[in-house]
């Protein structure tokens, strides 16, 4: 999982080093160790996700979640320009959406084999 945790002003007293912890999958919490206050929220579900290992040496894994429907619109032509420019492995790349109708995930590019973590049942033991 990705986090990010960064000092922030608190917006009930005002103390710079007020924390705000950020799972980009899941949550956010601000809280101040001044004053006491805390307050956590569910990210709204996205519409979708995609992802790619970079290209090169380091090849890091880059994931990211769609939220409207013009990302997930955009991200073929993100992913297509990645190619072109040589940032992204073609071969790891996922795009996927969320089928409402259905209440199941659609893979647009890629399959489950390219997702950073496979679901349980397809994992060979």
């Amino acid at each position: 999982m990705s986090s990010a945790c960064y000092p922030i002003e608190c917006p009930r007293c005002g103390c710079p080093s007020a924390m705000k912890d950020t799972d980009v999958w899941r949550y956010a919490i601000t809280m101040c160790f001044q004053c006491g206050f805390f307050e956590s929220w569910e990210l709204e579900n996205p519409l979708g996700a995609f992802g790619y290992r970079s290209s090169g040496k380091r090849a890091e894994r880059v994931d990211e979640r769609l939220y409207t429907v013009k990302d997930v619109e955009s991200a073929p032509s993100r992913l297509l320009n990645l190619i072109e420019i040589g940032v992204a492995d073609p071969q790891s790349m996922y795009l996927t959406c969320w089928n409402v109708e259905t209440n199941q995930v659609e893979f647009i590019v890629g399959d489950s084999s390219r997702l950073p973590y496979r679901p349980a049942e397809e994992v060979e033991l």
